[in-house]
């Protein structure tokens, strides 16, 4: 008898007509059959679920850098204020090379630069301040940084 059913499920032309039209009209309106659906929605919820999973991989291993080159970070500034020249110590020299590298830039390279285009090039102004304060800063090393080398004792230092 189960035989007979789905055999009749098979050649029933009204069933077949149906089902037709149903899958057209869900392909018109741009939508999946109820049980396609569900289907879909699982398969959705275990990709977002794996993309989850994938994402708090990525954010760990980051945070693990991270915290890798923070320690670094730290061990090499334990060995520059454990070092014995004052100057490494103070003043981190890749700091002043920047800046003289932007100072050189800004008032040597670009004019040049200018002069063999046949556009000029729009120099970007310093503001009086940073000029103040790279001055305070820069002299003030070169002003340490000379007493430490005549072999006084430096103001405020702890020896």
């Amino acid at each position: 008898m189960s035989i007979l059913s789905a055999l009749g499920d098979a050649v029933n032309p009204v069933k077949f007509a149906i089902d037709g039209f149903t899958t057209i009209w869900h392909t018109i309106k741009g939508t999946l059959p109820p049980d396609k659906q569900h289907e879909a929605e699982m398969e959705l919820m275990k990709l977002q679920i794996e993309t989850s999973r994938i994402e708090r991989e990525y954010e760990a291993k980051l945070e693990e850098l991270m915290v890798r080159d923070q320690e670094s970070l730290r061990k090499q500034a334990i060995a520059e204020m454990q070092s014995g020249s004052k100057y490494v110590s103070w003043a981190r020299p890749s700091w002043l090379w920047g800046l003289l590298m932007i100072y050189l830039g800004d008032y040597f390279v670009l004019p040049a630069a200018s002069w063999f285009s046949t556009r000029p090039f729009v120099i970007p102004e310093i503001p009086y301040e940073v000029h103040l304060l790279v001055g305070i800063l820069v002299g003030g090393m070169a002003y340490l940084r000379t007493i430490e080398k005549t072999g006084r004792k430096v103001p405020f230092s702890k020896e």
